[in-house]
């Protein structure tokens, strides 16, 4: 690391040019190609998509060690079945938190559903019966599906699960499909066959959506419509509140066990098992792990390797799974219970599908494939290897490697045999007498009712989040320093839960710097600064040229938007001319450059892979910041003491999130973006809403009840904190950054520092205005503003 870079602009020059000649890349790759041609946007282009494999490169090196670590998550025990069992439950509790399963069920009510004319009875052989069914989950959450009933005695019970893109009649026989559910009520198993929310995008959308820009002459249809599928469409919703649409799907299959092992389902003391096909096999092998109700549990076309579980559709992201489970973890939870795995086809599935005319294309990429046997023997080697031979207790484990097709009686015969039940006949030998007439019954109308059912159980959870979110962030307000005190332990939590912190120590800065600018009041330079391996912080530096020496300035980190480049204050309209009229204003200014183009693929895969090992793009951009904290107070010109961050847009996020982090940053100012984050994100009426975008890094697991704007502005409090809000900006509706802001502006007044805390409204649009703002900049970095800006 360089020593102080003297206050002349000629030595800065100077020493920059001998930094750069010497200067040696110790990374593990070839780093990008900095000062390799004149600085334009051709060349910033470059450099960020060389940027962003580097990301790419230490995020799997990154993921790479924290796999390796998984085992500091455990701590089993083998010295008997019980000891064992009781040293996971930590890790059950774990899982159960990270898919969102932890509300309190209710006491579950089955009704049966028949037909006008044909009683409750839906199809029936001469051994069982078979009833349309639902039943309640949650407060507001119930489940529907088929209930399959033996006439005669029932050995058994049990929860099967189809994939997303089945209905429950095929496994009972009613539709051509495997019958595997009426097999085993013919069996003498008591079956009940849930529901999933399938792959389709029908619901997509609203027909009710509020305007962005309500009274102000721009017409904007009330409807909207995208090519997400319902599964994308539900995670969304869910991600924020801390629930997933896994774990809610995982609520409705221990509903059915609730009822099947109670009093009314008569099936309490005999043997309950779950068995589930692509989707439906993630949620048995979830389930069973949860569940220890569950005697044995059979997974179909699922299990495998989870490495490239970014590459999986969306609603497969489980905030850090990757960290503690992969589904050999997942499966230790099992045992010594019994698990069947069956090697089939995974279903075949690439999203986004088409958006057709009228949608908006805004799914997510993602795709299933059929794991090798070899993959598959290896994670149950993964499995076998928790155990040491010596142990009490070891896994038992059916595997089914040579089966194409899910259900084969292979497979059957093992799960019935842990059941306790005879295998019997192959499916195709029982077929109902369906008592409906084909074509009464609406298929598509069951799947809205179970579709809007969990929409209006998530959308029901933003109006109480604003005081769960007040009973959770609490502090002495009498002093700003107490509150500054009670803060620290949520800032650290902030970081390690919701940013996901990436605790890896900085690399010495190594700066290299080129002088690229040469304007009548400051001076530009390119600046490039080592974070980790293959990992940098970029951007702009801008000098005034009247620094005098000895003079201590203070310093403006100008952060761009989404999609942005470090010249991006400079050039682009809606930021007119911000960083040079900052540096005319006498403020050293640095403009670095975010990592967060939602356009590039890559960064789309980087979001994904970070999130599977509980980290994302701030994981990165917070050591980033902090290393251009590091360089800037390193200029003897410029006083570490008075630096602040200003954003616009994405960089308006930074500026709310980076200081909460990082307390050098001594002013933040978020611009075109604070507002209402929860109805945001989550709700389903807003036309601004991300439901409008592909962006996958704004959703971020249980924010909804942890930390959101306000939030995050207590945790930058007592420091000055400002919000700049256009009012054709179609970020938000005003109304909702009024009402955001003023539950901050209530605490800075009761702390008596409200001279700390402003506002400003603009007749503009997603702009930077520059006139509140700066000053606001020259009051609290103690900069006397120019008589002649």
């Amino acid at each position: 690391m360089i020593g102080k870079m003297k206050s002349s602009v000629t030595l800065i020059l100077f020493a920059s040019i001998c930094i750069y000649t010497n200067f040696s890349y110790a990374a593990s790759q070839d780093p990008p190609e900095f000062f390799s041609a004149p600085y334009n946007e051709e060349y910033e282009r470059g450099i960020e998509e060389n940027i962003v494999k580097g990301i790419q490169n230490f995020l799997s090196d990154y993921t790479d060690k924290v796999l390796s670590d998984r085992e500091l998550f455990w701590n089993r025990r083998f010295d008997s079945a019980e000891s064992y069992v009781e040293s996971v439950d930590p890790n059950r509790k774990r899982l159960k938190e990270i898919v969102g399963a932890i509300d309190d069920r209710t006491s579950v009510r089955l009704i049966t559903e028949g037909n006008p004319n044909h009683g409750d009875i839906v199809g029936e052989t001469p051994n069982s019966n078979i009833y349309r069914v639902r039943w309640s989950v949650l407060d507001g959450l119930t489940s529907e599906g088929l209930l399959l009933v033996p006439k005669n005695e029932v050995k058994a019970t049990a929860v099967v699960i189809p994939d997303a893109g089945e209905l429950p009649e095929l496994y009972a026989g009613m539709e051509n499909g495997s019958g595997l559910a009426l097999r085993l009520a013919e069996n003498g198993t008591m079956v009940l066959v849930p529901l999933l929310v399938n792959r389709d995008n029908r619901y997509s959308g609203s027909d009710k959506m509020t305007p962005r820009n309500p009274w102000m002459n721009v017409i904007e249809p009330a409807s909207l419509w995208t090519n997400q599928t319902h599964r994308e469409w539900i995670h969304r919703q869910g991600y924020v509140m801390g629930r997933h649409i896994i774990g809610l799907e995982l609520q409705k299959i221990r509903a059915a066990i609730d009822w099947l092992i109670s009093r009314e389902g008569g099936g309490e003391g005999r043997p309950v098992g779950v068995m589930g096909y692509g989707e439906g096999g993630l949620l048995a092998l979830y389930a069973a792990a949860i569940d220890r109700r569950i005697n044995v549990g059979w997974v179909s076309g699922y299990f495998g390797p989870r490495e490239e579980l970014w590459s999986e559709p969306i609603y497969r992201n489980i905030w850090g799974l990757l960290k503690e489970f992969g589904d050999a973890e997942i499966a230790s939870l099992i045992v010594p219970r019994s698990l069947i795995v069956e090697s089939s086809e995974v279903p075949k599935v690439k999203e986004p599908q088409s958006a057709q005319e009228g949608e908006l294309d805004t799914g997510m990429a993602g795709h299933l494939e059929t794991p090798t046997i070899r993959a598959v023997e290896s994670e149950l080697e993964r499995l076998y290897d928790f155990f040491p031979e010596t142990g009490a207790v070891r896994p038992d484990v059916t595997w089914i490697s040579d089966e194409q097709q899910h259900g084969s009686d292979q497979a059957f015969t093992a799960f019935a045999e842990r059941l306790g039940i005879e295998a019997g006949h192959s499916s195709e030998a029982v077929r109902p007498r369906l008592e409906n007439i084909q074509g009464t019954y609406d298929f598509q109308d069951r799947q809205r009712r179970v579709f809007t059912n969990m929409q209006g159980f998530l959308q029901s959870m933003i109006q109480p989040s604003d005081r769960k979110r007040y009973a959770f962030l609490q502090g002495d307000f009498s002093t700003p320093e107490s509150w500054d005190r009670d803060m620290e332990p949520y800032r650290e939590m902030f970081y390690e839960e919701l940013i996901g912190k990436i605790s890896e120590p900085l690399l010495p800065m190594n700066p290299r710097v080129r002088q690229i600018y040469d304007e009548p009041g400051w001076t530009g330079y390119e600046v490039v600064l080592d974070v980790w391996p293959g990992v940098y912080s970029w951007g702009i530096l801008a000098v005034p040229k009247d620094i005098e020496e000895g003079e201590n300035r203070p310093a403006v980190v100008m952060q761009h938007g989404a999609s942005g480049l470090p010249s991006t204050p400079i050039i682009v309209d809606s930021y007119f001319g911000v960083l040079p009229a900052l540096a005319n204003r006498g403020f050293v200014v640095f403009s670095p450059y975010n990592p967060y183009n939602p356009t590039l693929r890559q960064h789309q895969v980087n979001i994904r892979k970070a999130n599977a090992v509980k980290a994302g793009s701030f994981s990165i951009i917070i050591p980033q910041h902090q290393q251009i904290l590091n360089y800037l107070d390193s200029l003897d010109y410029v006083d570490g003491e008075r630096i602040a961050l200003y954003g616009k847009s994405w960089g308006g996020r930074t500026a709310q999130k980076v200081p909460v982090v990082l307390k050098d940053y001594k002013i933040a100012i978020s611009s075109a973006y604070f507002n209402d984050w929860v109805r945001k994100t989550v709700s389903t009426e807003f036309r601004n809403s991300y439901f409008t975008t592909r962006s996958k890094e704004v959703y971020k697991w249980n924010m909804g009840n942890t930390f959101t704007h306000a939030e995050m502005a207590a945790m930058i409090a007592p420091r000055p904190f400002m919000v700049e809000s256009g009012y054709l900006d179609g970020v938000a509706a005003h109304e909702m950054v009024a009402y955001e802001f003023e539950k901050i502006r209530r605490l800075y007044t009761a702390m008596g520092i409200e001279d700390r805390i402003d506002i400003e409204f603009f007749m503009g649009r997603h702009d930077i205005h520059g006139v509140g703002t700066f000053r606001f900049l020259h009051k609290h970095l103690d900069w006397p503003a120019p008589k002649f800006p």
